[in-house]
């Protein structure tokens, strides 16, 4: 189990109300959030603490930071905003309301492009 694993989110960063889980990997946990001005739903992925505090991890996040900000195609979801708040790192990109892509290759073992 990571280390990370037990740490909570806060209920808030910059301008996002954050809300319930939606998904993690390596580098973080996602969640569903709310953007308090436009009441946009967003996601918004955190790097624990634990991670930050590691070497490397901070540079490593604002890299994908990066490399989404490059992006523009329909089918790659829309970066929107990034942060640092009480030393807690975090961005925003759009939410996309469906299945995973983990959830559709299990049921349908393949994806014809």
């Amino acid at each position: 189990m990571n280390t990370h694993e037990h740490e909570s989110a806060p209920d808030r960063l910059g301008e996002y109300l954050i809300g319930k889980k939606i998904g993690a990997g390596g580098m973080g946990s996602v969640y569903l959030a709310t953007n308090i001005h436009t009441d946009q739903q967003v996601a918004i992925k955190i790097l624990p603490g634990a991670l930050a505090r590691e070497p490397g991890f901070v540079e490593r996040f604002h890299r994908e930071i990066e490399a989404l900000k490059k992006m523009h195609n329909p089918y790659v979801i829309e970066f929107y905003d990034s942060g640092v708040e009480n030393e807690i790192y975090y961005y925003v990109m759009e939410y996309v309301e469906g299945e995973t892509l983990t959830k559709r290759l299990r049921r349908e073992k393949r994806i014809d492009w």
